[in-house]
């Protein structure tokens, strides 16, 4: 839906390809917000460019190994994407193809990914969830509510590092006929 509505937050670094004449005009990749990758989608978007999602990209990467790896990738991603948002918030008020994008794409990102998970433990009781859902949810809860504090206390961050394990690092290569 990003893409039919020409808003799209992120194009993940793992698997993002830009153009190096669009990543020049916007002066290349960040490096003052933790969520470089949505960042620097976001400053694309609001140039005029045109962000796709690729439905036929594959990418290899590594997920967390452990619970508390977990957290600090998503802390590290919620508490960037809430950094690159305070950045491009004047695309809220600007014509043209930033403002579009501002008002689609942080006007989304502000309700779904912060406001609703800030209020949702309130609105749905905790015992009512499975378990499955309990712990990832509540998690992720938890994880924007200590975003939004450190963001409102101004609170420096940094990178918290993922350990690698190396998981993928035995998988046989494909044969070009199954690409």
């Amino acid at each position: 839906m990003f893409d039919v509505l020409e808003c799209m937050p992120t194009v993940p670094g793992a698997i993002g390809a830009f153009r190096r004449s669009v990543l020049a005009r916007v002066g290349g990749v960040p490096a003052d917000t933790l969520a470089e990758d949505t960042d620097l989608t976001m400053a694309i978007c609001r140039s005029g460019y045109r962000v796709v999602y690729e439905e036929k990209a594959i990418a290899w990467t590594e997920a967390p190994s452990s619970l508390r790896q977990l957290w600090r990738q998503r802390y590290r991603w919620c508490h960037g994407t809430m950094q690159a948002m305070r950045k491009h918030r004047r695309s809220l008020v600007e014509r043209g193809a930033s403002g579009r994008f501002g008002r689609r794409c942080l006007t989304y990102l502000a309700v779904f990914q912060v406001l609703l998970p800030l209020f949702a433990p309130a609105v749905r009781p905790l015992w009512a969830l499975p378990l499955q859902q309990f712990a990832y949810r509540q998690l992720m809860y938890l994880v924007v509510v200590q975003s939004v504090v450190t963001a409102l206390l101004g609170a420096r961050l940094g990178w918290h590092t993922i350990r690698r394990t190396g998981t993928f690092s035995d998988v046989p290569p494909q044969p070009a006929s199954a690409r």
